[in-house]
């Protein structure tokens, strides 16, 4: 093991595995309560938290693995799409998309539009303004040339989904568990299936998440509950959600195969992230193992000082991550000062993409600095000049 899996191995014993821990006894608490049997981890991020919660688990309480994603749940979500814009509710973006990534959200990815976006002055890279959307009637009107495109898709997909989850048992009054953030998946599965006896547990639900009359809930923070320990896990959810990262690709969809589902290429399987993700999962089980039944109230405070007030160390260990979404991109490794300094607009470019900006600043100055604070004063003044 080199030095800094090692490293890793640590972190995930000192920062993660209370975290684990303290969330599955909670879980386990609730489903109980809730006189719930059956509990299914969703793919990819519930792996690592299914194998906590097989560890201390010694009731009936019977988990599964759930294959999916938010592309093959939402895909076949979308045979009831009336109003073309409602597919943007629907999925899960930010402010702007790309046409190729937009059509690989609605499950048309393998279908070649060119000749659809041609007649309407389009390329799969045209960037889609979301906020705006019902003002740009060329792809508004593209939209509507695919619609039933999609919405046949849709019902294929949802016809797959079922039997999978027939041969899964996943029916009735069930649980299922992910990381969060805003219950996607579980609001998708239920348009597609109408079981609404489906409660979602999740590490965190960003607080004024529409839970749409659902049973949905989030440990560390949910709707009007510890929503200050948000605003402190949003300056680094990129790194959170790694600590969670499976050795496996993404679901695709649900398919009439031997397994039921199709999954995409792993995107890490040639660097060293699968190392340093499963030694952090490995550190975080052998805590657990040692820790039975010391539940810690504030099971995030280790990780809140590494990621919120870093060394020099562990801004270069996270920093060097690549983060992988709709591109690929490090998480905070600034190109120095000395290019900054003939290049001052490419300092605000690449602190803006960086997923981790306290890491990132750490990196770049490498002085004692209160980095969270600064990045606090940035965000502030952001929002206040926005309006």
């Amino acid at each position: 093991m080199n030095k800094p899996t090692k490293t890793f191995k640590k972190f995930g014993y000192r920062c993660f595995g209370s975290i684990l821990y303290s969330f599955c006894t909670w879980l386990l608490k609730d489903l109980e309560k809730n006189g719930i049997d059956k509990v299914f981890f969703l793919a990819r991020d519930g792996a690592a938290i299914r194998r906590a919660f097989d560890t201390i688990n010694e009731t009936d309480i019977k988990s599964y693995y759930l294959y999916a994603s938010r592309r093959a749940m939402i895909v076949p979500s979308l045979t009831d799409i009336i109003d073309i814009t409602d597919i943007f509710s629907r999925i899960s973006i930010g402010k702007h998309i790309s046409i190729r990534h937009l059509i690989k959200k609605i499950g048309l990815e393998d279908l070649n539009v060119k000749d659809f976006l041609s007649a309407h002055n389009l390329n799969y890279d045209y960037e889609v303004d979301v906020n705006n959307i019902k003002d740009d009637k060329e792809v508004i009107s593209f939209l509507e040339d695919i619609k039933e495109l999609m919405i046949e898709n849709a019902r294929n997909e949802k016809s797959d989904m079922k039997k999978y989850f027939k041969e899964m048992n996943f029916e009735g009054k069930i649980a299922i568990v992910d990381i969060g953030w805003h219950g996607t998946m579980q609001k998708a599965i239920v348009r597609a299936t109408g079981n609404k006896e489906i409660y979602g547990y999740y590490m965190g639900i960003v607080p004024n998440t529409n839970k749409e009359d659902m049973h949905m809930k989030g440990f560390l923070f949910d709707n009007s509950y510890n929503e200050r320990l948000y605003d402190k896990f949003r300056y680094f959810i990129g790194i959170f959600e790694f600590l969670f990262l499976a050795q496996e690709g993404s679901t695709k969809k649900y398919y009439n195969n031997k397994n039921g589902y199709l999954l995409y290429d792993y995107e890490y399987s040639d660097t060293s992230e699968k190392e340093y993700a499963i030694a952090i999962q490995e550190g975080a089980i052998e805590y657990i193992k040692d820790n039975k039944e010391s539940e810690n109230e504030e099971c995030y405070k280790n990780l809140l000082k590494i990621m919120l007030h870093p060394s020099y160390k562990y801004a270069v260990l996270f920093g060097n991550i690549k983060f992988v979404d709709n591109e690929e991109r490090y998480i905070a490794k600034p190109r120095g000062l000395s290019i900054y300094f003939r290049s001052p607009s490419e300092i605000k470019k690449d602190f803006i993409q960086a997923n981790w900006r306290i890491g990132f600043l750490k990196r770049l100055l490498k002085i004692p600095l209160p980095y969270y604070r600064i990045n606090e004063l940035i965000r502030r003044a952001y929002f206040s000049k926005k309006g």
